[in-house]
């Protein structure tokens, strides 16, 4: 049995509200599975969804998208992964000064987090909530539309 979603399925999950205007949500994951668990978390919500297989490809849908008010940023990816990207969007003229949210959502605890970010010397100044998986998807989405209405955050 393939694991993967089929594109089919993966598509039909995807389709959204048609117009999305409370704000903009990118979901960085490397797990497509984990991906479509968050669009279809988010399915119903007026916001628009944009997904990303990693901290590179997050950076091209960032750069392009300038609307993004919160990333769901997974933190163990190839090629980029979550750490690298943080200190890229915090250090880069471009990105830097977008108000922007970063809500990491990931298997690592928060523990191993913390150890990360001091070890590697990670700029967490944009990061405003941990969540371990599995998701509690409820606190989740509402922390998310807490972030996108600019209220404060529920915990």
């Amino acid at each position: 049995m393939n694991p993967e979603p089929s594109a089919k399925t993966t598509q039909a999950a995807r389709t959204g509200p048609k117009e999305a205007t409370e704000g903009t949500l990118l979901i960085v994951d490397d797990n497509a599975i984990n991906r479509l668990l968050l669009t279809i978390t988010f399915k119903n919500s007026p916001y628009k969804l944009i997904e990303a297989q990693d901290g590179k490809d997050a950076l091209k849908k960032l750069k392009a998208n300038k609307d993004i008010k919160v990333i769901l940023l997974d933190l163990n990816m190839p090629l980029m992964d979550g750490y690298d990207f943080l200190n890229y969007i915090n250090a880069n003229m471009g990105l830097k000064d977008l108000p922007l949210f970063v809500v990491i959502v990931t298997a690592s605890s928060q523990t191993e987090f913390n150890q990360a970010v001091v070890k590697r010397n990670i700029n967490t100044q944009r990061v405003v909530q941990f969540y371990s998986k599995p998701l509690e998807l409820g606190k989740l989405k509402a922390t998310v539309d807490s972030l996108i209405k600019n209220k404060k955050i529920e915990t």
